[in-house]
């Protein structure tokens, strides 16, 4: 079996990227709010972190992906422009 990462190519500068429509810039503000909640708390965990911890201690986990799909599921904002912020903000992470 073969992983594959998926990396967003969309240009962030600052916490928002440019030419996004409100409602997405809206939802990476919240986006990274709770990405740093998260990692205040010590739930927020790499890709790496994730797939070495899989199963019930990693479903009280977070990662960005995690993040932007609930924030994208509950904002209906653009998941990979939120994702692409996350990664941005939090690129150890990434």
């Amino acid at each position: 079996m073969q992983l594959h990462t998926h990396k967003h190519h969309v240009s962030v500068t600052g916490r928002v990227p440019a030419g996004v429509d409100e409602k997405t810039a809206r939802a990476i503000e919240q986006a990274i709010a709770k990405a740093e909640q998260a990692l205040y708390a010590g739930k927020l965990l790499s890709p790496g972190e994730a797939m070495a911890i899989a199963g019930p201690e990693a479903r009280r986990k977070e990662t960005l992906f995690s993040i932007a799909c609930s924030v994208a599921w509950a904002t209906d904002a653009d998941q990979e422009h939120i994702l692409a912020a996350l990664e941005g903000h939090f690129p150890d992470l990434a």
